[in-house]
């Protein structure tokens, strides 16, 4: 019986501080074997044209998107974003780690399709003002409801901007379900790859931009071009 320790933590990170107002985190889900970070999924803001990771995106025009980090997370690559806290979310066992896993991936997939804008702060939308934001928490929220696992109190408690958004539609369920767990591991084996940076970063560039609508032809859209934030009960399971 392996004694390996399989777990998904939810590791945040300072991206401003803001005076009176307070630090604001930045969240990425990792999954851990043995304290040891195997994939790190990171919501990030991409500039549409170059296809490239924007770091501190306000023009509102950029995309958010989901990449995967393998073998680190975001703090052995980007010092410049202090960790601030390092929360236990789950201990799983081997067959659940590999379940939540794909499950992770399905929904980032399902984010990176829908081309929506990155929205750092949030703006007015037609149901009234509310300014919950549209970006790396929203996705990390998201990943987590995919997966069933609540997030912590403890990093709920903290500043994440856009933590409260879910960026799936109503009804949504993983079509991983009904996998076994050799069916999964192959998945997991062909999908993850194309989360990575360079791959994601192409499929921006190849998205039409629904911020111009006058480049593009309607039918090109994958998304309503008014839809600038993401409404579950408007868009439809895949």
């Amino acid at each position: 019986m392996s004694d390996d320790k399989y777990q998904v933590e939810i590791r945040s990170y300072q991206s401003a501080n803001i005076p009176l107002i307070g630090r604001a985190v930045h969240n990425e889900v990792v999954f851990s074997v043995n304290g040891q970070p195997l994939f790190a999924f990171n919501g990030d803001a991409y500039n549409r044209r170059s296809g490239e990771l924007t770091n501190f995106s306000t023009s509102g025009e950029d995309t958010l998107r989901v990449r995967v980090l393998e073998g680190v997370a975001l703090q052995d690559i980007a010092p410049d974003y202090p960790l601030v806290s390092q929360t236990v979310a789950a201990n799983l066992s081997k067959e659940d780690f590999v379940r939540g896993l794909a499950q992770a991936v399905e929904a980032s997939e399902f984010i990176n399709s829908q081309n929506l804008n990155y929205i750092i702060v949030g703006a007015p939308i037609l149901r009234g003002h509310h300014f919950e934001a549209q970006n790396s928490n929203s996705a990390a929220n998201t990943i987590m409801t995919a997966m069933g696992i609540p997030m912590p109190v403890e990093v709920r408690s903290q500043w994440a901007p856009g933590q409260d958004r879910l960026l799936l539609p109503e009804g949504w369920k993983p079509r991983t379900d009904s996998m076994s767990h050799e069916e999964r591991v192959a998945f997991l084996k062909e999908r993850l790859g194309k989360l990575e940076e360079n791959t994601v970063g192409a499929q921006v560039r190849n998205d039409p931009n629904p911020n111009k609508p006058e480049l593009h032809k309607p039918q090109d859209f994958v998304r309503p071009p008014s839809q600038i934030f993401f409404d579950p009960k408007q868009t439809s399971a895949f």
